[in-house]
């Protein structure tokens, strides 16, 4: 009986132990697919136009690519028309901006993907100032919490550039 009572607390702990952690691990798994469809969005927004304006950096990123709205900024459908588009990473979230080719008006930014370790996310290649191929990082962080054994995860894509002023 003693033997059984030992076994069905072990199990209880057991299961309690999983119901907390199930919230945390489902929150990063949300957190990870996000960043692997953000990371499909710019690469293909990339390969579509693939003009590198401004000065890019670590954290931030515009170029001009065609999007499938009726005006740079909306979220109306309408036929493909050419807009500048800009990432940017701080505190460990990723936003989206889309505006006139000119960098006028912009619209609201979207946020993308949250839980980042680091917003230095692009690098260019061979430079920043005259890119052909841009990379994409993103880390995630692992749990600091006692008793856990899960790794920090990074995704990693990137794009030659089809229209690199050079």
């Amino acid at each position: 009986m003693m033997i059984t009572l030992m076994a069905f607390g072990a199990a209880l702990l057991l299961l309690q132990i999983a119901l907390k952690a199930q919230p945390r691990i489902t929150d990063k798994g949300a957190a990870i697919e996000q960043g692997r469809a953000w990371t499909e969005r710019l690469t293909r927004e990339l390969r579509q136009g693939g003009t590198v304006t401004g000065s890019p950096t670590a954290s931030q990123l515009a170029f001009l690519t065609y999007v499938r709205h009726s005006s740079c900024g909306t979220l109306a459908a309408g036929n493909s028309i050419q807009c500048r588009v800009t990432y940017t990473c701080t505190a460990g979230t990723c936003s989206r901006t889309e505006g006139n080719p000119d960098g006028s008006q912009t619209g609201p930014p979207q946020e993308m993907v949250t839980g980042l370790q680091s917003s230095s996310v692009f690098t260019y290649s061979p430079s920043a100032a005259v890119p052909e191929y841009v990379g994409v990082t993103l880390m995630f962080p692992a749990t600091d919490e006692p008793g856990e054994t899960e790794d920090a995860i990074t995704l990693t894509d990137g794009v030659t550039l089809r229209n690199f002023p050079g």
